[in-house]
């Protein structure tokens, strides 16, 4: 989204922990590991204060993983200081909301999964303290569908202004680059699938890698499959830029970032359950003209077996699907058609001076 907020003609700084193995590149390095150090925590706090100081708005990727040092401070500099009230939000992640009144109102099967596979759940008190803390300094949030319904049925965001949105994808690929006929023209399909160490429950990792396992022997003169767990970011993309279709994730209803990546650079894509209810909610509140075409994943290696069937059978066919989603992406994931919806939410929820 900075790349849109950029073409519109805005300053925008990125700050970022790096993201774990990820290790991605930001224009600040920000270091939440400062638990038991005071003089980390104080160099913390100090970096936020000038932030707020500098930056005209704030937008946080997910608020209630800060350091409760930071949210308590964050929470404080709001109560007293309430016109330079300027910090929104993402919601993305497992918090208090989405684990409590999504689990509900969802109907999907990542809670379960990640609680069968020891990957933690809502500790209520911890939570809900950093739910009442993100409450209290954050002005609006924007989510993707499965986020932003969880919000909003959630009785204490009533009042909070909240927003629907899609994620802007890092357009690095020019459409007529693309070599859309290689699905038809290779003799074996590559599959691929990450995991990201210790949230193989999230990901649905451990059912897609028992299919894959499966097929390799069954498919082993006209697939390959691959699996990497935990890479940097841009070995990630390096990887993924050999294969030709991306395995995501089983737990959802429609998709996440790494089928947003694979589709802008026309990858076939498997994801999610694909609910037909929720798309046609989606589409209306996004008055979507068309949806992408996306192979449906369950937490079940027979099933996620036959979708990988079922892509080979449709082998002729992947070239007008891969195209298809990539349409997809460039009228509904532009990063500047994004950045200007971030623009008016904010313009239109920011306390009056």
């Amino acid at each position: 989204m900075s790349k849109g907020l950029r073409e519109l003609g805005y300053s925008v700084d990125v700050a970022s922990t790096g993201d774990g193995f990820k290790k991605t590149v930001a224009d600040i390095t920000v270091n939440w590991a400062v638990y038991w150090d005071i003089k980390g925590q104080i160099r913390l706090l100090k970096q936020f204060k000038n932030f707020l100081k500098e930056y005209e708005l704030i937008q946080v990727i997910a608020p209630y993983s800060l350091p409760v040092v930071l949210q308590i401070y964050l929470s404080i500099s709001n109560i007293f200081f309430r016109k330079k009230y300027k910090i929104f939000s993402s919601i993305v992640g497992c918090d208090y909301v989405f684990w409590t009144t999504g689990r509900k109102v969802l109907g999907i099967s990542l809670f379960d999964e990640v609680e069968k596979y020891g990957e933690g759940s809502i500790n209520r008190i911890r939570d809900k303290l950093r739910s009442f803390l993100t409450r209290s300094f954050v002005r609006g949030y924007m989510g993707m569908p499965e986020y932003y319904y969880s919000y909003i049925a959630d009785a204490k965001y009533r009042n909070k202004p909240i927003a629907l949105t899609l994620a802007a994808a890092n357009m690095k690929h020019k459409y007529d680059d693309l070599d859309f006929d290689k699905f038809t023209k290779k003799q074996k399909l590559v599959f691929f699938h990450g995991i990201p160490k210790g949230r193989e429950g999230f990901k649905g990792s451990h059912h897609i890698k028992a299919a894959f396992e499966i097929a390799k022997k069954k498919y082993k003169d006209i697939a390959e499959f691959i699996i990497v767990t935990s890479v940097p970011y841009d070995e990630y993309i390096e990887i993924v830029s050999k294969t030709d279709i991306v395995f995501d994730q089983t737990n959802f209803h429609i998709y996440g970032m790494a089928t947003l990546e694979a589709m802008e650079a026309g990858k076939i894509v498997a994801s999610c359950s694909q609910d037909k209810g929720f798309w046609s909610k989606v589409s209306k509140d996004l008055s979507l003209e068309f949806i992408p075409k996306i192979y449906t994943l369950k937490p079940d290696k027979d099933f996620i077996l036959s979708q990988i069937d079922k892509i080979i059978q449709e082998k002729q066919e992947l070239p007008n699907i891969a195209k298809h989603n990539r349409k997809f992406v460039e009228k509904y994931h532009n990063p500047k058609l994004i950045a200007q919806r971030h623009l008016d939410f904010w313009k239109n929820n920011m306390v009056k001076k």
